[in-house]
């Protein structure tokens, strides 16, 4: 990423985005690990219209973010996205969704679980059913932010992210 322009950008976020669709797609659930820097997609039944008995997973990790006084950032957000209900639909709302991962307030009854005092939405660990989880399969879609950094006029960063796949 490098600034063309002739103002320092402040308080930059990166945002990995993906249509998750694993399989089928309105059987999705997905999750975040913020210890691996990882958000993942997972079926929410053992057997899925396209893949059958055996559904993969699907993982992305921020492995390298930009680099802050000498600190390489790691994921900083994590944030669930339903198709046509609560994507970011302008400039402001993604930048929201990258800074806190959380969707606006005013969908809060999205969640499945209190998110509050968290930028990582459904870090609950869905092989011991415990914390905050996607407990709603769905068309879903994540977000992996990696924030805040400033970038002056010619300055530029990199980030490098892995995609994982793992079957049963």
């Amino acid at each position: 990423i490098r600034n063309r322009g002739t103002s320092t950008i402040d308080s930059a976020y990166v945002g990995l985005w993906a249509d998750v669709d694993l399989g089928q797609p309105t059987d999705d659930l997905v999750g975040c690990d913020s210890t691996l820097d990882l958000g993942f997609v997972y079926n929410a039944n053992p057997n899925d219209g396209i893949y059958g008995s055996h559904p993969p997973a699907l993982g992305i990790a921020i492995v390298d973010g930009p680099v802050v006084a000498g600190d390489t950032l790691r994921m900083t957000s994590f944030g669930r996205q339903l198709k046509n209900y609560n994507e970011p639909m302008s400039p402001g709302t993604a930048y929201r969704r990258m800074a806190r991962g959380l969707p606006d307030p005013h969908l809060t009854p999205f969640f499945a679980c209190d998110p509050s005092g968290t930028t990582y939405e459904v870090s609950g660990d869905p092989v011991t059913a415990s914390g905050c989880r996607d407990t709603i399969p769905a068309d879903r879609r994540i977000l992996l932010g990696c924030g805040p950094f400033t970038l002056a006029p010619g300055d530029s960063q990199g980030v490098v992210a892995v995609l994982a796949v793992g079957g049963v």
